[in-house]
């Protein structure tokens, strides 16, 4: 999870004291909605170990169940044994945490972007 320490410094590392860099979708030339959101995500595994975590689990269930993989891959039926249905609904729900930690780095980055428009703004 995104958030500050108790010495006020962004678990990446960045005191608040630092220079404010200041990019907001609004000002990102080019860029639409779903790229910027892109750029946002791309940067989890970096910054979340919760996220890093999840990801590397479901690639270990594809190593151990590779059919599994392949069920994902492609819309063909598929018989599974029972350990690997149980690999699927693992993998389901570990997607799901995936994407709220998605959601939530969407989120407070929209926060950020939205105090530093205000900054710019000469609001605060």
């Amino acid at each position: 999870m995104m958030a500050y320490n108790k010495d006020n410094i962004y678990e990446e590392g960045v005191a608040m004291s630092e220079p404010f860099d200041f990019e907001a979708f609004a000002e990102a030339e080019g860029v639409d909605f779903r790229e910027y959101l892109s750029m946002v995500v791309a940067k989890l595994p970096k910054a979340d170990a919760n996220y890093r975590a999840i990801q590397e689990r479901i690639n270990a269930i594809y190593e151990q169940y590779p059919r599994v993989m392949k069920l994902y891959d492609r819309e063909d039926v598929s018989a599974l044994t029972e350990d690997e249905c149980a690999a699927v609904i693992e993998i389901a729900s570990l997607r799901n945490q995936r994407t709220e930690i998605e959601m939530e780095a969407a989120y407070f980055r929209g926060c950020y972007d939205s105090v530093g428009y205000l900054r710019k703004a000469g609001i605060l």
